[in-house]
């Protein structure tokens, strides 16, 4: 991989220039492989691979915003995602920098798409940036602030460290720089929205999206209808309403829905919850009604994104 050889070699180069150590290499293999396996699937892309086989984020002794991750806090937060949060980011996103809310994240290889590419976003809110095309593009970066001098010494934990001055983290992410040749898989895109159904089709598909799961099949049941069973029997039954209060309990939602017959609550686990519902819009829910509690198994969004 002789592209992401020469970038961290470059790096390397750099911080030695400046007399700082260089980065170590793991003081124990990664357990790439098994990482691999969690995530098929996808897989890691080459040049990500090979950073972590080479080097040890946690001795790079220069801070970029965000900073370089070690793959045990990356596949930590993919799994959180996956399992807690399931539309907040796309499953084919793994962070490689991380710093207070703020992800860079490479595209991982699929049977759909190659991967590779870099894209920052916010936790909390605000579209997927496309940064780099590659993960090497991104050392190098960080090799051309270093010598141009835009960074200040600090003093940190295990030593003496160069916190990279880079005007792009002070400027909006909506004004970001995107990289100067196109993607090869995104051409000239520049961002991708929040919201699932935005994303490209390999996206929604990779995350358990795809869009025959997603279309309304229409209501079964009013929620008057609905109301007015018999409350010792369990029944499933898809609704259609506007969500008119809506709160969280940990990674669950709860949502209290309208159809005009009647409104009716409605207990949204994590798993369905990647496409809503959210305050105001319009839902088809899946439930199950057992007593006087429902519960949504699916979601999907009536109105457009």
């Amino acid at each position: 991989m002789p592209e992401i050889d020469g970038s961290i070699d470059a790096l390397a180069g750099a911080l030695s220039a400046e007399g700082i150590e260089p980065p170590r290499p793991p003081s124990e293999s990664y357990e790439l492989d098994a990482i691999d396996a969690e995530l098929a699937p996808m897989s890691l892309p080459a040049q990500v691979r090979r950073f972590w086989e080479r080097v040890d984020p946690a001795t790079l002794r220069v801070w970029p915003y965000p900073e370089p991750l070690a793959p045990g806090f990356a596949i930590d937060s993919w799994r959180q995602r996956r399992d807690e949060f399931p539309g907040l980011a796309p499953r084919t996103l793994l962070d490689v920098g991380y710093a207070s809310h703020q992800c860079m994240s490479v595209e991982l290889d699929s049977p759909l798409a190659s991967g590779g590419t870099l894209f920052e976003w916010n936790l909390v809110d605000g579209a997927f940036y496309l940064r780099y095309n590659e993960l090497s593009a991104w050392l190098d970066r960080m090799t051309e602030l270093l010598a141009a001098g835009a960074f200040e010494r600090r003093e940190g934990a295990a030593g003496p460290v160069l916190l990279l001055l880079d005007p792009h983290t002070s400027v909006p992410m909506t004004e970001l720089p995107a990289p100067p040749t196109p993607s090869p898989v995104h051409g000239h895109v520049a961002c991708y929205e929040r919201h699932p159904l935005t994303w490209p089709l390999h996206w929604r598909r990779l995350s358990g999206m795809p869009p025959e799961e997603v279309r309304p099949r229409g209501a079964s049941h009013t929620v008057a209808e609905l109301l007015a069973r018999d409350p010792s029997r369990p029944v499933e039954a898809t609704l259609t309403g506007r969500v008119v209060s809506l709160w969280a309990s940990g990674s669950t939602w709860h949502a209290r829905i309208s159809d005009g017959s009647g409104s009716l609550g409605i207990t949204c686990p994590a798993a369905v919850t990647a496409l809503g519902p959210v305050m105001g819009r319009e839902f088809e829910f899946d439930v199950v009604a057992v007593g006087g509690e429902a519960r949504a198994t699916a979601i999907r969004p009536l109105d457009a994104v």
